[in-house]
Order: structure tokens, then sequence, then C-alpha cells
């Protein structure tokens, strides 16, 4: 996602588990660059200046 215009899904094998990295915990909002990110308890939304962004949950990905 970039900081205008929409999202996209890309597939890549970069993820990070590292315990020493701060996490979002439900009900906190981060922001930085134009970007917002919300975690809930129904999942993580993240969006540009734009409204256009993903959500993410056990069960499902959105892109809107």
């Amino acid at each position: 996602m970039s900081a205008k215009g929409a999202a996209s899904r890309i597939c890549a094998g970069d993820t990070v588990m590292d315990s020493s990295l701060p996490v979002l915990a439900y009900g906190e909002v981060w922001q930085r660059g134009g970007f917002t990110c919300r975690s809930e308890q129904t999942g993580l939304t993240c969006f540009n200046a734009m409204q256009r962004g993903f959500s993410l949950a056990r069960g499902r990905q959105e892109i809107f």
C-alpha cells in the first residue's frame, strides 16, 4: 500500500516474528507518514490518507 491510491495483495515470505518488537494492543491506533492502523478484537485495519487500505482478521482479509 502506498501513501495514495488503492492497496493490493502481494505474496511475500518475509514474516517477522520477534517478541521484542512492539505490539499494537486492542483499541490502540498507530499513525505515521499518512498511514493509520487500528487494532481491534475483530482484526487490524490500516488505511492511507485517501481512506484506501486493508483489514486483516483470523478468518479473512479485505482490501478497500
